[in-house]
């Protein structure tokens, strides 16, 4: 299952487009099960090193992520997409 606030952007990034929801998700799974063996082949001598990445990544990624979140909240698209009524969308 996707994030929230990932299946909110797509609906917003893809608005007048049809998306197959269940290959997008194939495509995602399988990058990011490639990017995480790569990440693990490439460091598996020096996990200092994929310390030291995983935190740059994070405070880097970090507002990215945060702003996407709150776009998710704050639209309107959230309560077409979850299909429940105004008052229970945040």
């Amino acid at each position: 299952v996707l994030p929230y606030f990932l299946i909110i952007n797509l609906y917003i990034f893809f608005e007048n487009q049809k998306v197959d929801n269940e290959k997008l998700y194939n495509r995602i799974l399988i990058a990011l099960i490639a990017g995480s063996m790569l990440i693990l082949v490439f460091f598996a001598d020096n996990m200092r090193g994929l310390v030291d990445m995983a935190t740059t990544i994070s405070f880097l990624t970090a507002p990215a992520l945060a702003l996407l979140n709150y776009r998710s909240v704050q639209t309107r698209i959230s309560q077409q997409a979850t299909g429940l009524p105004e008052s229970f969308v945040f």
